[in-house]
């Protein structure tokens, strides 16, 4: 394929919303059980097993020991989740999902022990942070939730 075929995406987070089958899971599981899932298996194949689950009020929290979000194309953690990066590791075509976070999730955050970085959503979060300190110790956490309140039972 020539230069002249490629077609430059516009904007990521546009596309991504545009074509959520190339994004999402398929299946009927609900949006942040499928988003969660792919947190966790981005991590875990990025090295960060164990890699912890778990649910505060409407947050879905995922968290490990080690910070697998550090990429070696990406400047921050805001950048991070606002462009398609590719995922070698994964296999041939795919990419990582913090994107698919950002997009689809009402609130996002970066918790460590360093501080917060909102990526998108409330900025009050002093509550969600000692929860996280209290039961991640000194880890990477990515915390979200998506519009409409409590999600499903973990």
């Amino acid at each position: 394929m020539s230069a002249a075929h490629v077609r430059p995406l516009g904007d990521p987070l546009d596309f991504v919303r545009e074509h959520p089958e190339l994004f999402l899971l398929p299946g009927a599981l609900p949006l942040e059980f499928k988003m969660a899932f792919q947190l966790m298996f981005d991590a875990t194949v990025r090295g960060a097993a164990p890699v912890i689950l778990d649910r505060w009020h409407s947050w879905i929290l995922i968290g490990s020991q080690k910070d697998w979000l550090t990429s070696e194309t990406t400047k921050s953690d805001k950048e991070l989740f606002a462009k398609v990066v590719a995922f070698p590791e994964a296999g041939q075509n795919a990419c990582r999902h913090e994107i698919v976070v950002n997009v689809f999730a009402s609130d996002v955050a970066v918790i460590r022990r360093s501080g917060i970085t909102v990526i998108k959503g409330t900025t009050e979060l002093s509550s969600l942070k000692e929860y996280v300190e209290a039961n991640f110790a000194n880890g990477t956490v990515v915390a979200f939730r998506v519009e409409g309140g409590q999600p499903a039972a973990l």
